[in-house]
């Protein structure tokens, strides 16, 4: 009887233990689903538990008296047999109550998703008026807190610059002191174990901030937290800040329902913040094109003027010269249109340059040249404006600037020639202009060039600075009407100077006056030339060659350009047989293979273009056919328009409107091998021009 009575005692105790068990378990879940002032049934349920407990004591005291008794009584064996059903009546009665909570929590739940789900509109409709997102935010901020009971709820945006997280947006209750508002700022590396546990588990929670012990959490401890949850704000995917909940008192049970909710909001957070960053993009671009679009307005406004105004001089001294008998009013008004031209011919290089740069198209065109001669020659263009103006020009070279350097001279030419003009532009009567030269550094077959444009103009003031190589655009509205101008000038330069690997740079002070610096970086060739070995004519000086033993077929179909070529060349005793179309070039070539030695093809003709009358006299069963040098003559200038040339199979390239030097150079270039035992064409006669230092 002693063993029965033990053993109903010890099942006893063991269900009762279970049944405590479970009663403990639904009791924790029905608290944390009811909030704090609806706390009465947990109350009860609180005292029934430390009855059971009680009741499980007594069984604790039974089973030790029975272990003492020798001898047990059927009064023992009632004893164990209403502790044993009670256990039992126990555990059935904690299965109706459990049964009960869990309906009572199914409600609650029930009613919090309800809540859940107008919280989630209400906030979702916020966002769908027309209020400034910087209101709209801290109202959504305020509503979500509210549920959620805490203290403290905050909408912050991750620096990568200084690794913080800075509030943006926030809301607190009377009780809170914000631990983010105001100037501070959270730190949060990448290698903190709350970035990580953001970026990959999606949140972080802590149910009571004093029980962290990770060191990474306690570099918030001056905040006096004691529970949060922080949700990841991403925007296009990318980690973009935090939307945080925060009880500064209390601590907290976060459940899976609340981290779900916190997940929804910050979605909603997300998606609001991304709009805005794009409406942000688009007012950004609006305003962009339509300051873009007033710039090229104003360049188009001043292009006309550029234009407009080089050719009434060219018109209006044609009519001037045809109208004169005198010989030296003709020659007056041709040198007033040449000048004009030249103009003209600049706004328009001005601007297919503009083009091949918006394009990506400019390219540089690198050989050897003697750095002083290029200098000598940019001095010489420009010293006529310099001496109508009466400036002063200094020009400071260093010694050990190399005698040759591989890079693009025309480009650095350009450069250096527009620094100097708008060096002559703003500076006034009697002012100085100084150009220095200088070497930086030499190493690998490499060189470091510094120019310097110095004046003692107008200057420029700092908020012109801005502007100053945008293209389209000047640092002045007004100077295009005072001085004239594209404004594309400077824009072109610094593209051209970033392309041979340097920068420029601009000091400036109004009434003082400006200096333009750059750097550009050019290649040593390996041969060392002597100053005779140079190609092409000395600075400053007109050549004239005999080009007597040359015939030469041009295939032009503009009448006037025909005219042009045949009157500049004719001095030079050249032969010229010329065609109006690809046809009639075709035609002449194949009657008399071998009568030509060059043959200057235009690309644009009726009938026949330049490129079939290429390809047909490619394809002539003739051996002088695959050898002739043939150049294309055309205004398509940019880099695919030459490789289409040379692709049909010419030879080289010149443009329109047609430089008689570059013809020139061409004929020398291709037709050296008529003079046998010399390396050019025979020049006949030199005249140097003062060259100015």
């Amino acid at each position: 009887m002693q063993m029965v009575c033990t053993l109903l005692v010890a099942l006893g105790a063991g269900i009762m233990l279970f049944s405590i068990a479970k009663f403990y378990k639904a009791l924790k879940e029905l608290k944390v689903q009811m909030k704090a002032k609806k706390l009465f049934i947990h109350r009860i349920s609180l005292a029934c538990f430390i009855m059971m407990l009680f009741f499980l004591a007594g069984y604790v005291v039974n089973i030790v008296i029975y272990s003492f008794k020798k001898e047990m009584t059927s009064q023992d064996l009632l004893i164990a047999l209403i502790f044993f059903f009670g256990a039992v009546f126990v555990y059935a009665m904690v299965g109706m109550v459990r049964q009960m909570f869990a309906t009572m929590v199914d409600k609650l739940d029930l009613k919090k998703r309800l809540k859940q789900e107008e919280l989630m509109s209400t906030i979702s409709q916020y966002f769908t008026t027309a209020e400034d997102i910087k209101i709209l935010i801290p109202k959504a901020l305020k509503i979500s807190g509210e549920f959620f009971g805490v203290n403290h709820v905050f909408l912050s945006k991750y620096s990568e610059e200084s690794s913080t997280l800075e509030c943006l947006y926030e809301w607190c209750d009377n009780k809170a002191r914000p631990f983010i508002g105001g100037k501070d700022k959270w730190p949060i590396t990448k290698d903190m174990h709350i970035f990580s546990e953001l970026t990959i588990k999606g949140y972080v929670a802590v149910d009571d901030y004093r029980l962290l012990t990770h060191p990474n959490f306690k570099q918030v401890e001056d905040y006096n937290l004691r529970a949060f949850l922080n949700i990841p704000v991403e925007v296009s995917g990318k980690f973009w800040g935090v939307l945080g909940f925060i009880f500064y008192n209390t601590p907290a049970v976060w459940s899976e329902s609340n981290i779900y909710l916190g997940k929804l909001i910050a979605g909603i957070f997300s998606g609001v913040i991304n709009r805005h960053m794009a409406e942000e993009e688009l007012i950004k671009a609006k305003e962009m094109a339509e300051q873009g679009s007033k710039s090229k307005s104003e360049f188009l406004s001043r292009m006309s003027h550029e234009m407009r105004t080089p050719m009434n001089a060219v018109i209006g001294m044609t009519r001037i010269g045809l109208d004169s008998p005198e010989i030296q009013r003709k020659d007056y008004c041709l040198g007033k249109i040449e000048l004009a031209s030249t103009h003209l011919l600049g706004v328009i290089n001005d601007v297919l340059d503009m083009s091949k740069i918006e394009a990506n198209k400019l390219e540089l065109s690198c050989a050897d040249f003697s750095p002083e001669k290029m200098l000598a020659r940019v001095i010489n263009v420009v010293n006529f404006q310099i001496e109508e103006k009466q400036l002063h020009l200094n020009l400071s070279v260093d010694k050990d600037i190399p005698e040759i350097i591989s890079s693009d001279e025309q480009r650095l030419s350009q450069v250096i020639t527009n620094l100097l003009g708008n060096a002559i532009k703003f500076t006034p009567v009697g002012g100085t202009i100084f150009l220095f030269v200088r070497k930086l550094a030499e190493q690998n077959g490499t060189c470091t060039l510094q120019f310097e444009v110095k004046d003692t103009g107008i200057g420029i003031s700092g908020e012109q600075l801005r502007n100053l190589f945008k293209p389209f655009e000047q640092a002045d509205g007004s100077i295009s009407r005072r001085f004239g101008g594209t404004g594309l000038g400077l824009a072109i330069s610094k593209q051209i100077i970033e392309l041979m690997q340097g920068e420029i740079r601009v000091k400036s002070a109004v009434g003082i006056g400006t200096s333009f610096i750059f750097d550009i970086h050019a290649a040593l060739p390996q041969q060392v030339y002597s100053q005779g070995d140079l190609a092409g004519k000395p600075a400053g000086a007109s050549v004239k060659y005999d080009f007597s033993r040359i015939k030469m077929l041009v295939a032009e179909d503009i009448e006037i350009n025909r005219e042009i070529i045949g009157a500049l060349l004719e001095p030079d005793g050249i032969s010229i047989d010329f065609a109006v179309d690809g046809g009639s070039a075709f035609n002449l070539f194949s009657a008399n293979p071998e009568d030509y030695d060059i043959i200057f093809m235009d690309i644009h003709m009726p009938n026949v273009n330049g490129y079939e009358a290429t390809r047909m006299i490619r394809d002539f069963d003739h051996p002088c056919a695959k050898t002739i040098p043939i150049i294309a003559m055309t205004a398509d200038v940019f880099r695919e328009d030459i490789e289409k040339c040379i692709k049909a199979g010419m030879n080289d390239h010149v443009g329109k409107p047609l430089d008689m030097d570059k013809i020139t150079e061409k004929l020398i270039q291709y037709c050296t091998h008529i003079y046998t035992g010399i390396d050019a064409p025979l020049t006949v006669n030199t005249t140097t021009a003062n060259a100015a230092t």
